[in-house]
This record gives structure tokens, sequence and C-alpha cells, in this order.
């Protein structure tokens, strides 16, 4: 059974037909059963949304707590932060992980390219609606990590368009 929920997170579950036929004989119908089994998807994928904006909101805290009142400058900001939140690292974790798709593409690469951008675009508008307003340097980095992300990408689609091999991205 494969169930999609309204953000696109696709569950599936498999069961053998004697659980199916046990679950049955105590009553319920089959629909009864998949309307109890899209229920379960339906919290798991909430739980699922909760646990990403948790994570958010710690890296933010963490970020305001240790370092917003401390850090006047992005410089101060980025030495207190562990490297694997600065804005070089972010940056190439996002591109490393939307380029990783292009072997499997079967379109040109400018339709790759333009998917990408548009769907890291997507992606940067909505942490930004989940993280809210930041000022100073937290607002700074967050402006950091974007423009290195889009110029990151440039970079990696101009070497596929010069008929280069793309840059080797790291993991």
């Amino acid at each position: 059974m494969q169930v999609e929920n309204g953000q696109g997170d696709r569950f599936e579950l498999t069961f053998s037909q004697q659980a199916v036929a046990s679950m049955t004989t105590y009553g319920a119908s089959n629909q009864q059963f998949v309307e109890g089994v899209q229920g379960w998807m339906q919290k798991i994928s909430e739980q699922m949304q909760e646990q990403a904006e948790g994570l958010l909101q710690a890296a933010m805290d963490e970020i305001e707590g240790k370092n917003a009142n401390e850090s006047d400058s992005l410089e101060e900001l980025e030495a207190a932060l562990p490297e694997y939140w600065n804005a070089e690292n972010t940056s190439q974790r996002i591109v490393d992980f939307a380029t990783s798709f292009h072997s499997i593409f079967s379109g040109e690469d400018e339709s790759f390219y333009q998917e990408i951008l548009e769907a890291v675009r997507e992606g940067f508008r909505q942490a930004g609606l989940m993280a809210g307003d930041q000022e100073g340097a937290v607002q700074e980095l967050w402006n950091k990590t974007e423009d290195l992300t889009f110029q990151k990408l440039d970079s990696w689609y101009n070497s596929l368009s010069n008929q280069q091999s793309p840059p080797q991205l790291s993991v």
C-alpha cells in the first residue's frame, strides 16, 4: 500500500495476506483497514514535519542563544558556530544533495539545472518561513549561505555547459 500526503511525502507499507485476513477477521472491513493505515501514515508525516521543525528551531536556538547577543558581526558568529553550520559547509551540503540526482535525470542539463535552482529557491523560502525574521549576524549568515549555494550551483552548471566534467563535490 502506498500513500502520499499533501506535502509530497510518500509512504509504502506491505502486509501479508495473512495479516490482512487476520485484521479483517476481527471485524474491520478492508475500507476500515485502509483508512486506519492512511490515518497512521498521516500521523507519521505530521511527526516527521514536527521533528524537522524542531531540528531547525534547535539549530536556530543554539545560534541565537550562544551567539546573537555575543556576536556583533558575521565573522564573530561564524567563529562561534560549529564548523558544520558555517555558510561554506551548509551551502556545500545543499549543492551536493541537489546535484546528486543529475546522473539519473533523463532530460537536458539546462532542464535539470533549472529544476534544481527552483527547488533550492523553494527550500530557502520554506526554511525562511519556518525560521521567521532574523536580524544582524544571523541574517548575514543566512544571506551568505544562500549566496554561496547559488554561486556553487552556477559553477557546477557552467562546468557542464563547458563540456568539462562536473567539479568533484564533497559529501
